[in-house]
């Protein structure tokens, strides 16, 4: 063997290293790349899970919103229905008072009258 082959040897065999060390690089670019798409389809299912349960937690926040709602209204309205009979029972006792007082002044009369009349008469 002479030196020109060996030396053409020795290049080829280089480039074949080079070849080599670009073909691993070459796989763990390709083996990364699989791992991040992965991870994206993963990221992606997650991210579409997150939006049902925040339209399922948006339609709960709706539900419970008009609930709260008539709730509101609901005591509004046994408020203002305790409020009239609270105003009736009031009205009720005053006129109870004033005819109570009415019938003490009837009979207080009634007792002048009968005590200014002689007893037989």
């Amino acid at each position: 063997m002479n030196e020109s082959t060996d030396s053409g040897t020795a290049k080829r065999l280089e480039e074949w290293r080079v070849a080599e060390r670009v073909l691993d690089r070459a796989r763990a670019g390709r083996e990364a790349a699989e791992e991040a798409a992965i991870a994206a389809e993963k990221a992606q299912k997650s991210a579409m899970a997150t939006a049902v349960a925040a339209r399922a937690a948006l339609e709960a926040a709706t539900i419970a919103e008009r609930t709260a709602e008539e709730t509101a209204e609901a005591a509004r309205l046994a408020s203002a229905a305790a409020g009239g009979d609270l105003l009736a029972k009031q009205q009720g006792e005053r006129l109870a008072v004033a005819a109570e007082e009415s019938a003490k002044e009837s009979y207080q009369r009634a007792e002048e009258v009968a005590r200014e009349k002689p007893s037989g008469g």
